[in-house]
């Protein structure tokens, strides 16, 4: 338990493998790393009414670990429509020079039985926090992607705070998006309609070909190749600390959604889970209404019942699971 409590004070003072067909991250020395907006060359990143689809989204992160010596980026497999489904990793060169290490580690605080308080003790010393995101579930929401680029941006270039020491003290991974095919579907249909009076129309198809919406669902069934793809690196390479489902919320009631998540708690999962969860939620509410942003709801809308969402399944693996909608 000790070990959990300094993992959870480092995450709350900073706010917040294995490849199986390719990687990128061998940087070229004196290439400038452009922002999203230089990137897309003319247009700024989520301009009113431009999106970026899943070949902008993973270029940019191609980029990026082309010529940061802080990125990685793997491919994990393919889409079921054939697109590169990709994972970032950003830290510290220092930390990403020693990543295998930092597996281990990670896997030893996951599933303490048969280790010594020693062997946990030096797991904590040695390793990092490891922090899984993962935007661009459900592909009418649009911004996740987005957002995605511009914090890889900030966590690989910025030596402001909070992204010096997140990136001293974590390794991030990130999926640039959990649903490409979606993505691009949705993309393509609003260029096609954009300025027409059927501009606001919905997308005529569904945006993961078996499961539509429900593809944040089969996170208990496994049966969609993008969810299987996630689960291997949650479960089998990494086991992290902490899991952050990046959604986007709708336009007809609160603006930002953070945990702690409604009453009643789950019982069944494991109470220092909920805690942690309730205790970084807090510290997010506390930075936005610090920094004077409003409409920002928490304890109402969104429960811990639901066992086959991609932050409920994590938390019966005893990692913090986060959902957050802006």
């Amino acid at each position: 338990m000790r070990s959990i409590l300094r993992l959870l004070t480092v995450l709350v003072l900073v706010p917040a493998s294995l490849a199986t067909s390719a990687s990128w991250g061998a940087p070229q020395g004196g290439e400038e790393i452009l922002s999203p907006d230089e990137f897309l060359q003319g247009r700024d990143l989520g301009a009113d009414f431009t999106l970026a689809d899943w070949q902008e989204v993973s270029g940019y992160f191609r980029h990026l670990a082309e010529v940061s010596p802080r990125v990685q980026l793997q491919r994990l497999g393919m889409t079921r429509g054939s697109r590169d489904f990709l994972m970032a990793t950003l830290s510290s060169e220092e930390n990403l020079s020693r990543l295998p290490e930092i597996r281990r580690m990670g896997h030893r605080l996951s599933d303490p039985r048969g280790h010594s308080e020693e062997e946990l003790e030096q797991a904590v010393n040695e390793g990092k926090v490891v922090l899984f995101i993962s935007p661009g579930m459900h592909s009418t929401e649009t911004s996740p992607a987005q957002f995605g680029m511009q914090f890889a941006y900030e966590l690989a270039t910025s030596d402001e705070e909070p992204w010096a020491s997140a990136r001293r003290e974590t390794v991030v991974n990130l999926f640039p998006c959990t649903n490409p095919d979606g993505l691009d579907g949705v993309v393509s249909w609003y260029r096609k309609f954009v300025g027409t009076p059927y501009e606001s129309t919905g997308l005529s198809d569904l945006y993961q070909h078996y499961a539509g919406h429900d593809n944040n669902r089969d996170w208990f069934m496994l049966s969609l190749a993008e969810t299987r793809l996630v689960t291997e690196q949650l479960y089998k390479v990494w086991r992290p600390q902490v899991y952050w489902d990046v959604h986007e919320q709708g336009s007809s009631r609160e603006r930002f959604f953070v945990p702690p998540f409604r009453d009643p708690l789950n019982p069944n999962i494991d109470p220092a889970v909920i805690t942690g969860i309730d205790l970084l939620g807090t510290r997010a509410l506390l930075d936005m209404n610090r920094e004077g942003l409003s409409g920002i709801s928490t304890g109402v809308s969104y429960d811990m019942w639901w066992t086959g969402g991609n932050r409920n399944v994590p938390t019966r693996h005893n990692i913090i699971g986060l959902l957050t909608e802006a």
